[in-house]
């Protein structure tokens, strides 16, 4: 009778440690498609050599409000793709984390554009170090959606999937299709 207890002890245990099916990874993720050719980064080990980093900017939009403006970027040694959301209007130095966490709810997020200031943009350097962003062009059609957001202490982790044409400084136009991101964002 010992026994089953001690068996049963155990097994209760191990099933508590057990990671939710829900959790968003802590590794970064990006996979997409420019105009059909497959490119991904992931900051697993292996296959690995991709590196994640995070960045927030708070710019004062007048008396005691805050407008945040937050970044999430993976990169290895043959291109970058930068995820940038804005802005989140707050009071005092930081935003609260709920209301951070809630800026990364999930459901579809429009793209910057010349009359879209709160949204999100894309900006990918490839490999010849020229930059495309989806902010420099139009989007209709285009689709951002945060399929999943998890808080992550003060931070943010989300899943997002993910379709859009990006611009270079001429004009040229790169389709990214079936873009899937997972990362995180942070709110310092």
């Amino acid at each position: 009778m010992k026994k089953l207890f001690i068996w049963l002890f155990v097994c209760i245990s191990l099933s508590a440690c057990k990671k939710v099916d829900s959790d968003i990874p802590d590794d970064s993720i990006f996979f997409g498609r420019f105009n059909g050719y497959i490119a991904s980064i992931s900051t697993q080990n292996p296959p690995g050599a991709g590196q994640a980093s995070y960045s927030a900017s708070n710019i004062p939009s007048g008396g005691s409000q805050v407008k945040g403006s937050y970044a999430s970027t993976i990169r290895n040694a043959e291109f970058a793709v930068t995820f940038r959301k804005q802005y989140l209007l707050f009071s005092g130095g930081l935003p609260s984390s709920s209301a951070f966490q809630g800026f990364f709810g999930a459901g579809n997020v429009p793209y910057l554009t010349g009359t879209v200031t709160d949204g999100i943009a894309i900006n990918y350097i490839d490999k010849n170090g020229i930059t495309w962003n989806s902010e420099r062009g139009d989007q209709t059609g285009s689709v951002f959606t945060v399929t999943k957001s998890q808080p992550s202490g003060n931070n943010v982790k989300i899943e997002s999937s993910f379709s859009c044409k990006l611009y270079n400084s001429n004009g040229d136009i790169i389709q990214l299709t079936g873009g899937s991101f997972t990362g995180q964002f942070r709110s310092n």
